[in-house]
Protein backbone atom coordinates (compact mmCIF):
# COMPACT_ATOMS: atom_id res chain seq x y z
CA UNK A 1 0.00 0.00 0.00
CA UNK A 2 1.51 3.21 -1.09
CA UNK A 3 1.18 6.54 1.41
CA UNK A 4 0.53 7.18 4.88
CA UNK A 5 -3.28 6.45 6.53
CA UNK A 6 -3.86 6.88 10.40
CA UNK A 7 -7.55 4.91 9.68
CA UNK A 8 -7.80 1.54 8.93
CA UNK A 9 -10.72 0.69 7.33
CA UNK A 10 -12.63 -0.62 10.47
CA UNK A 11 -12.28 3.03 11.93
CA UNK A 12 -13.46 4.91 8.92
CA UNK A 13 -15.88 7.93 9.19
CA UNK A 14 -19.13 7.73 8.28
CA UNK A 15 -20.49 9.96 5.25
CA UNK A 16 -21.26 13.60 6.44
CA UNK A 17 -24.81 15.02 4.41
CA UNK A 18 -23.25 17.65 1.82
CA UNK A 19 -23.20 21.36 2.90
CA UNK A 20 -24.92 23.95 1.22
CA UNK A 21 -21.65 25.79 0.43
CA UNK A 22 -20.64 22.50 -1.20
CA UNK A 23 -21.10 22.49 -5.20
CA UNK A 24 -22.78 19.26 -5.22
CA UNK A 25 -24.11 18.45 -8.63
CA UNK A 26 -27.98 17.45 -9.26
CA UNK A 27 -29.42 14.86 -10.67
CA UNK A 28 -32.52 15.27 -11.42
CA UNK A 29 -34.81 12.44 -11.82
CA UNK A 30 -37.76 12.22 -13.29
CA UNK A 31 -39.80 9.80 -11.85
CA UNK A 32 -38.94 10.53 -7.88
CA UNK A 33 -42.76 11.03 -6.37
CA UNK A 34 -44.45 14.12 -5.74
CA UNK A 35 -46.52 14.67 -2.95
CA UNK A 36 -48.79 17.74 -1.17
CA UNK A 37 -48.84 18.24 2.60
CA UNK A 38 -51.14 20.61 4.20
CA UNK A 39 -48.31 20.77 7.32
CA UNK A 40 -46.12 19.33 9.57
CA UNK A 41 -47.13 18.02 12.26
CA UNK A 42 -44.51 16.31 14.26
CA UNK A 43 -40.82 16.37 14.72
CA UNK A 44 -38.37 13.80 16.10
CA UNK A 45 -34.83 13.07 16.79
CA UNK A 46 -33.24 9.82 17.08
CA UNK A 47 -29.78 8.34 16.68
CA UNK A 48 -28.96 11.78 15.19
CA UNK A 49 -31.19 12.21 12.49
CA UNK A 50 -34.41 14.39 12.44
CA UNK A 51 -38.19 12.67 11.29
CA UNK A 52 -40.52 15.13 10.29
CA UNK A 53 -44.30 13.91 10.05
CA UNK A 54 -46.19 15.83 7.30
CA UNK A 55 -50.17 15.45 6.88
CA UNK A 56 -52.88 16.55 3.95
CA UNK A 57 -56.39 17.66 5.50
CA UNK A 58 -58.87 15.71 4.15
CA UNK A 59 -62.37 15.75 4.54
CA UNK A 60 -64.12 11.93 6.16
CA UNK A 61 -67.19 12.31 4.23
CA UNK A 62 -68.87 8.22 6.32
CA UNK A 63 -69.89 10.62 9.12
CA UNK A 64 -72.56 13.39 9.61
CA UNK A 65 -71.79 15.75 9.31
CA UNK A 66 -68.40 15.10 7.80
CA UNK A 67 -65.03 15.76 9.80
CA UNK A 68 -61.45 16.74 8.46
CA UNK A 69 -58.82 14.55 9.54
CA UNK A 70 -54.94 15.01 9.22
CA UNK A 71 -53.94 12.14 7.16
CA UNK A 72 -50.46 10.93 7.39
CA UNK A 73 -49.07 11.41 3.91
CA UNK A 74 -45.03 11.16 4.58
CA UNK A 75 -42.57 11.21 7.09
CA UNK A 76 -39.08 12.38 5.97
CA UNK A 77 -35.40 11.43 7.78
CA UNK A 78 -32.94 13.52 7.68
CA UNK A 79 -29.07 13.49 9.42
CA UNK A 80 -29.11 16.38 11.54
CA UNK A 81 -27.10 18.48 9.65
CA UNK A 82 -29.23 18.37 6.69
CA UNK A 83 -32.43 19.18 8.94
CA UNK A 84 -30.79 22.47 9.75
CA UNK A 85 -29.86 23.35 6.22
CA UNK A 86 -33.72 22.73 5.60
CA UNK A 87 -34.49 25.01 8.28
CA UNK A 88 -32.23 27.58 7.22
CA UNK A 89 -32.56 27.42 3.50
CA UNK A 90 -36.55 27.36 4.27
CA UNK A 91 -36.30 30.42 6.11
CA UNK A 92 -33.68 32.44 3.38
CA UNK A 93 -35.68 31.81 0.98
CA UNK A 94 -39.22 32.50 2.29
CA UNK A 95 -36.99 36.00 3.48
CA UNK A 96 -36.13 36.47 -0.08
CA UNK A 97 -39.55 36.35 -1.11
CA UNK A 98 -41.01 38.63 1.29
CA UNK A 99 -42.99 35.74 3.00
CA UNK A 100 -40.94 35.88 6.24
CA UNK A 101 -41.95 33.78 8.75
CA UNK A 102 -44.76 34.87 11.40
CA UNK A 103 -46.54 31.54 13.31
CA UNK A 104 -50.21 31.42 12.24
CA UNK A 105 -52.90 29.41 14.06
CA UNK A 106 -52.67 25.39 13.19
CA UNK A 107 -56.04 24.12 11.24
CA UNK A 108 -58.45 22.74 13.62
CA UNK A 109 -57.96 18.95 13.11
CA UNK A 110 -57.62 16.23 15.83
CA UNK A 111 -53.99 15.71 15.05
CA UNK A 112 -52.87 19.33 16.04
CA UNK A 113 -55.31 19.19 18.59
CA UNK A 114 -53.68 15.96 20.12
CA UNK A 115 -50.86 17.89 19.62
CA UNK A 116 -51.68 21.39 21.24
CA UNK A 117 -52.99 19.52 24.61
CA UNK A 118 -49.39 17.30 24.51
CA UNK A 119 -47.15 20.42 24.74
CA UNK A 120 -49.41 21.95 27.37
Amino acid sequence: MTGSSNASPTTAEPPTAPRASDSVAILENMFAPEMFASLATSFSVNGGCVTIKFVSLRWDNSTEPAVQRAVVVARITLPLEGAQSLAGGLQAFLARHGLSYTPSPRPKTRATDVLAESSN
